[in-house]
């Protein structure tokens, strides 16, 4: 799917959202990922008034159609999904078809299940997610709206007293108060996904364990390497810990060029654009790379990466955190 079919899809979405009511099926669901039922997730079906149903779809469509006029008047652009279009300094929109998704098996059943049990907040004590979901009747289009949940939803467990005003006077209630959404983080529309959060979209869709086999997979590499990397271990359980260093690490293993780094070659990178990495002699390992301060293990990985170039202009060097390949 290309830029221009994917705004058009966009657009299909907030058409369906702006049917009449009566078109579509409207559901809101809470999906907890702890409860993994035979590799998928289970949902449960929270039961709204239908005013709030109406709601929630009169936010979702403002939503949609605040993204759309943005592209519109281009203060934001759309494009594939890629992990390093977080880096630049207007993310875009982001649409990925589900079947690029790694673990989207995992979803199938949220966006093309038709009966979920009912389930309230107070049942879930910490669910994942929550969805909106709408169907329509006659054509079996489907359109889910996909927010992260936070604890802050949930207004007044923490209070000693709550109090409204019954009658005349005030009075104590039980009951705690939920805030539902009004934005949404990621958006399914017949089998595409749009990405308006890329962080709470990598975190719903089970990215960074992807992201922890790509590091691991580097990390094997690299021990069979003729690279020494002195304290690779102290390293690898700091970026394992680390979902920031987690992404770099699967984009190193996405550009592959890692593995061609020599030693004289790095060597020459760290003086020349001055990375806070030490070449060091060993007695068991011999001459080597050592990181000194975890902290700056940022500088490793970019080296992993090839992240440093000089200008044809000024012949500045720079240290770059988003490339845009212009070579074949």
């Amino acid at each position: 799917m290309d830029v221009e079919d994917a705004h058009d899809h966009l657009r299909k979405a907030k058409d369906l959202v702006n049917e009449d009511p009566t078109n579509y099926t409207r559901q809101f669901l809470l999906v907890d990922k702890s409860d993994n039922i035979d590799g998928e997730y289970e949902a449960g079906e929270v039961p709204l008034h239908r005013n709030i149903q109406i709601k929630i779809s009169k936010w979702v469509l403002e939503q949609l159609q605040t993204e759309l006029n943005k592209l519109k008047n281009e203060s934001r652009s759309l494009a594939k999904y890629d992990i390093e279009n977080a880096n630049k300094k207007k993310v875009p929109i982001q649409y990925i078809d589900t079947d690029d998704v790694p673990l989207f098996d995992r979803f199938q059943s949220i966006v093309m299940g038709n009966s979920f049990s009912e389930t309230t907040y107070g049942e879930e004590d910490d669910p994942s997610f929550q969805v909106f979901r709408a169907i329509n009747r006659l054509h079996q289009d489907r359109f889910a709206a996909f927010s992260v949940y936070t604890k802050s939803q949930i207004i007044g467990h923490t209070w000693k007293i709550k109090a409204a005003l019954r009658g005349n006077e005030y009075n104590t209630f039980e009951e705690d108060l939920v805030a539902l959404p009004d934005t949404y983080d990621v958006i399914y529309y017949n089998g595409v996904l749009f990405i308006f959060n890329p962080g709470r979209f990598e975190k719903m869709f089970d990215y960074f364990e992807t992201y922890e086999e790509s590091a691991s997979s580097v990390f094997d590499s690299l021990e069979e390497s003729d690279l020494t990397i002195h304290n690779l271990d102290k390293v690898k359980t700091t970026v394992m810990n680390d979902n920031i260093s987690l992404r770099k690490m699967s984009v190193i293993e996405k550009v592959g060029v890692y593995d061609s780094l020599t030693l004289d070659k790095a060597e020459e990178i760290i003086n020349e654009y001055n990375l806070n990495l030490n070449i060091e002699e060993d007695p068991e390992d011999g001459r080597g790379i050592r990181v000194p301060d975890l902290r700056h293990r940022h500088d490793l990985l970019r080296l992993l990466n090839d992240d440093h170039l000089a200008s044809e202009l000024t012949n500045e060097l720079y240290q770059v955190y988003g490339k845009d390949r212009r070579s074949d």
